[in-house]
C-alpha cells in the first residue's frame, strides 16, 4: 500500500505482539482502569521513540476486542494515537463501558484533530450487536466534537474476516488524502484563495500531522479549476506555486501543462523549459518526464 513510502500510506513502523505475547493480560475489560494502555504510554511508546525513527503521529488498529481496546483508547487517552481504526469492536454488554461512557468521554475530547473509522459488517459473528452498533454510531454522531474526523464504514457484503484489511484500506485513504488528492477546488478553503490554502496546510503540519504538509497539490488544483472560467485568475493561482516554491520544477510545470490545454504552446515551453532545467537533481524518473513533455511542446509550437 505504499508506493516509494508516500502513498498512500506514508512510511509507516509497524508494531504487533508477537504471538504468545501475554501484554493482553494487563487488559481490564471492566474499563474502570487502564493497565494495559498505560503500558503503551509508559513503556511500549517511550521504547519505540527512543528506538526508532519517529515524527510522533500514531495510528491505532484493532479488530473485535481489540476493537474495544481502540475505542477505549480514544475515549480515555486521547492523546496516545492521532488516528484510530475500530474494525467490528466488541460491544455487547457494555463491554469495557464504551457505551455507558460514550456521552461523556466524547464531550471531553478537546479541539485537536484525530480521526476514527468505525467498521462492522453483517455476518453471523456480529449480528449478536447489530443493536449496539446502531446505538454506538448515534452516539458517536451526536456528542463527538467536529474536531474528531469521524467515518463509519458497514462493510455489509464481505466476509468477516475480510474486514480488517477493508478497513484498513479505507482508513489510511481516507486519512491521507488531503496529503494526497489536496482540497477540491470548489471547498470552502480553496474558494477563500491561496493564502487560506496555505494556512490551513500549515494547521494540518502543525496541528494535525506534526510534520510538513504541501499546500501544491491543493493550489494546483484551484488553479486548473479557475482556468476553466478565467484564464488569467487561474494562471495568477498557478503562478504562486513559482513564487512559493521556485525550486521545485513542478510549479513550472503545472503552469507549463496548464498553457499548453489552451493551445500556448509558447509560453508552454518557456515553463517547461524552466521546469527540465529545475529537475536536473531529481530522479531519472522525474527528469523524463520533465524532458518528455518539453519535446512534445516543442513539437506542437513548431508544427503550428
Amino acid at each position: 500500500m505504499s508506493h516509494n513510502g508516500e502513498w498512500p500510506w506514508l512510511k509507516t513502523i509497524i508494531v504487533t505482539p508477537a504471538q504468545g505475547n501475554p501484554v493482553g493480560k494487563l487488559f481490564d475489560s471492566s474499563g474502570e482502569t487502564t493497565p494495559l494502555l498505560d503500558f503503551f504510554e509508559q513503556k511500549l511508546f517511550t521504547e519505540l521513540d527512543n528506538t526508532y525513527r519517529t515524527n510522533g503521529f500514531r495510528i491505532m488498529s484493532g479488530f473485535r476486542h481489540n476493537g474495544s481496546i481502540v475505542l477505549s483508547a480514544l475515549f480515555r487517552k486521547p492523546d496516545l494515537m492521532n488516528a484510530y481504526i475500530a474494525v467490528s469492536p466488541e460491544l455487547k454488554n457494555d463491554f469495557v463501558g464504551l457505551q455507558s461512557n460514550a456521552q461523556e468521554m466524547l464531550s471531553k475530547l478537546d479541539k485537536k484533530p484525530r480521526f476514527l473509522l468505525f467498521s462492522y459488517g453483517t455476518n453471523v459473528k456480529e449480528n449478536h450487536q447489530q443493536t449496539d452498533y446502531a446505538r454506538l454510531s448515534k452516539q458517536l454522531q451526536q456528542y463527538a466534537p467536529s474536531s474528531l474526523d469521524l467515518h463509519e464504514k458497514h462493510f455489509a457484503d464481505n466476509y468477516f474476516m475480510s474486514l480488517p484489511i477493508l478497513s484498513t484500506v479505507t482508513a489510511i485513504e481516507t486519512l491521507f488524502d488531503d496529503i494526497h488528492n489536496g482540497l477540491a477546488p470548489d471547498s470552502a478553503i480553496s474558494q477563500k484563495g491561496v493564502e487560506a490554502i496555505v494556512a490551513h496546510y500549515k494547521f494540518l503540519s502543525d496541528e494535525k500531522y506534526g510534520f510538513q504538509v504541501s499546500p501544491k497539490r491543493s493550489i494546483q488544483n484551484l488553479g486548473n479549476h479557475l482556468i476553466e472560467s478565467s484564464s488569467e485568475k487561474g494562471f495568477d493561482v498557478l503562478k504562486k506555486l513559482i513564487a512559493l516554491y521556485p525550486d521545485d520544477s513542478y510549479s513550472y510545470h503545472y503552469v507549463a501543462k496548464a498553457y499548453a490545454s489552451l493551445g500556448d504552446f509558447k509560453s508552454a515551453v518557456k515553463f517547461q523549459t524552466d521546469a527540465v532545467k529545475h529537475s536536473e537533481n531529481q530522479l531519472t524518473w522525474h527528469r523524463k518526464k520533465h524532458s518528455a513533455a518539453l519535446k512534445r511542446y516543442q513539437s506542437k509550437l513548431n508544427s503550428n
